[in-house]
């Protein structure tokens, strides 16, 4: 497993994520303590990465694309209207050119 919480194939889905894991730890051993309202929204925020990813588990092959294709037209919608595309654009002619 890695941080993105990505698994190898054939290795079972764990029943909470890398993240949520490696957070808990996180507070819970760090010899530096966050205020109690901070510590609480990243435990929130952590709770919701969970249940998404634990629901995104539970979705037939069919639900899995839509979800994707949806993802998909989104971030692409996102990119154009943030302004984002012409520098992910550039980012990419870049790459070709140190890469040729």
């Amino acid at each position: 497993s890695s941080i993105t919480g990505e698994r190898d194939k054939g290795e079972p889905p764990h029943a909470e994520s890398d993240y949520c894991r490696m957070l808990s730890d996180l507070l819970s051993l760090s010899p530096f303590h966050m205020s109690h309202d901070y510590e609480r929204r990243v435990i929130t925020k952590a709770e919701r990465v969970r249940v998404l990813q634990q629901t995104m588990q539970e979705l037939n092959d069919n639900e899995r694309a839509t979800l994707q294709e949806e993802l998909n037209r989104g971030f692409q919608d996102w990119l154009a209207t943030s302004g984002n595309l012409r520098q992910v654009l550039d980012l990419v002619h870049l790459e070709k050119k140190v890469s040729a």
